[in-house]
């Protein structure tokens, strides 16, 4: 039997042993590095003057039944809180960043979790911060990133554009070109003016 069988297996013992409340569900990150994590219902209480350390991602974990890890990704914990878990048919076989002159860079969209989730931002510069632990500087640098999803659809998106899941796709924003260079020195804090919607009928899935 393997490790991942026995740890599915073992699961929903740990759940009755570690009651919901008390396990570190959600977890705070500076540039993809794990800062602090806390409990929901202490996340419920929590104000940012009460954090004296730096964060640019949160996330609300949970296990579904089969032990999958389920990811919910913000900016700010506020943006975490009661809003539940909604899974996106949203799938990416493949995920690279393309610089010109440079080797591509591969992003494992499953290293941290199950992220397609509703609600989740992907391929913004904090979010590949996140993603890649910051190993690879993107600051100040021109790239795009290539992507191909479960039916074989290849889209390609540039350095001002990351994607926001919903339930049926995803709708690409592009982030304003004066606050993407401000934001190159302030953790590129995102700023919508205009997107379009990825329409369930290009992501054809059986209801």
């Amino acid at each position: 039997m393997t490790f991942s069988k026995i740890e599915k297996f073992l699961y929903p013992w740990f759940v009755t042993v570690i009651p919901e409340e008390e396990r570190h569900d959600v977890k705070f990150y500076k540039d993809g590095l794990l800062v602090t994590s806390m409990t929901y219902l202490c996340a419920l209480k929590y104000e940012d003057d009460d954090f004296s350390q730096d964060y640019n991602k949160v996330t609300y974990e949970v296990h579904d039944d089969k032990g999958n890890n389920l990811v919910m990704l913000r900016d700010n914990v506020d943006e975490i809180m009661d809003k539940g878990l909604k899974k996106s048919n949203v799938n990416f076989i493949s995920v690279s960043i393309k610089q010109e002159g440079q080797d591509d860079i591969e992003v494992d969209m499953r290293k941290r979790g199950d992220i397609y989730m509703a609600g989740n931002e992907l391929f913004s510069k904090s979010f590949f911060k996140w993603c890649l632990c910051d190993k690879y500087d993107l600051d100040g640098k021109d790239y795009t990133v290539s992507t191909i999803d479960d039916n074989v659809t290849m889209v390609t998106f540039n350095k001002n554009q990351y994607i926001l899941l919903n339930e049926n796709g995803y709708d690409v924003k592009t982030i304003d070109a004066e606050v993407t260079q401000k934001g190159d020195e302030n953790d590129n804090k995102k700023v919508e003016t205009g997107f379009f919607t990825w329409f369930s009928n290009t992501k054809a899935k059986e209801q």
